[in-house]
């Protein structure tokens, strides 16, 4: 499972996913995608990265993209053969949430905000081994 540049867009713009349906529906399925490979603490550690992006105009652009490079890199490091597959697609995921946000506003950032918040909760509730 990876979410494109389209469907991040759809996801991440208030205008076209007003109630939300949208961004929950994939925060769900993109956290029952990733619950048995990636490790619990590495997410809650990305989801701590994404709060810490503060909500200024100015800065918020350098610091989602600080994120994912911080994030790239830590996924690259925990890759092994049987998760490969799961931690590329989560990392190509969220690659495209993070460019549609750069080129979004500040209304892109919360909707990101709201949906990796969704996936770490989710994530809880699919990973049999963080209950």
């Amino acid at each position: 499972m990876v979410i494109d540049k389209e469907t991040a867009k759809k996801i991440l713009d208030k205008n076209l996913d007003r109630d939300g349906k949208f961004l929950f529906k994939n925060s769900q399925e993109l956290a029952k995608y990733i619950s048995e490979y990636v490790n619990s603490t590495q997410l809650r550690k990305y989801f701590g990265e994404v709060k810490k992006i503060s909500e200024n105009e100015e800065t918020f652009k350098y610091e989602i993209k600080r994120f994912l490079a911080v994030m790239l890199y830590s996924v690259a490091r925990s890759i092994k053969k049987r998760n490969k597959e799961v931690l590329e697609n989560f990392s190509k995921s969220i690659t495209n949430m993070v460019q549609v946000v750069s080129e979004g506003d500040l209304n892109y950032l919360k909707r990101f905000k709201d949906f990796f918040e969704a996936v770490v909760a989710y994530y809880k509730f699919y990973n049999p081994n963080s209950r």
